[in-house]
């Protein structure tokens, strides 16, 4: 049983390292990725983690980070570190300036978590990880659900020119990120064909 369960935990470890490399497009500034993927029977959790670079970044009250078009959001769901507000909605502009690669469809959630701290978090020398940010969507069949690559983007301070200056009064980021598919894609389900017989194995061990 014990190495039935590995193979599980490697299994999904592969899938959220490949759908990382899916979602590896980015530019300056502030940077999105999934963390953690919790699947469970009937819905699965994604935890995203934010990556903040040195020196340069800072994220003062109401600063933000989208993530476009969770599929299947489970209302309520979502969450965030402590001093971090989540909201929903189905379509949002993204910062001046930015064109989303993958469009905002109307018909999928998107996850935006805004700092609503009193203290700005500073990127530091060597630069900081922040989460989880995390959001559950409902399955379609038992085991890890498809996943694809959507836009996420991020308002956040210039540290150095707080004022403006050289790269303006904010860093503005947007990049691509894995999410749940609205219906399973062809590399998606090459995954899902290795990982289903692993967690009907494991079912019928427990």
């Amino acid at each position: 049983m014990a190495s039935g369960r590995a193979r599980i935990c490697a299994t999904v470890a592969g899938i959220v390292a490949g759908m990382c490399l899916l979602g590896a497009r980015a530019n300056a500034a502030l940077s999105v990725s999934l963390g953690q993927l919790s699947p469970g029977g009937t819905a699965t959790q994604f935890g995203y983690v934010i990556d903040l670079a040195p020196v340069s970044d800072e994220i003062a009250p109401g600063d933000f980070f989208r993530v476009y078009d969770f599929a299947r959001y489970i209302p309520g769901s979502a969450s965030a570190p402590s001093g971090w507000t989540a909201s929903i909605s189905l379509s949002d502009s993204p910062p001046p300036g930015i064109v989303l690669l993958h469009g905002d469809d109307p018909t999928l959630d998107n996850l935006t978590f805004t700092y609503a701290g009193s203290t700005p978090i500073l990127g530091g020398t060597l630069g900081l990880e922040i989460g989880p940010f995390s959001a559950t969507t409902a399955n379609l069949t038992p085991g890890p659900p498809p996943m694809t690559s959507k836009d996420f983007v991020a308002s956040i301070t210039n540290a150095i020119y707080p004022s403006g200056g050289l790269n303006g009064p904010t860093f503005v980021s947007e990049g691509t990120v894995a999410v749940p598919a609205p219906v399973p894609e062809p590399a998606s389900l090459g995954l899902l064909a290795l990982a289903t017989p692993l967690l009907l194995i494991r079912r019928r061990a427990t």
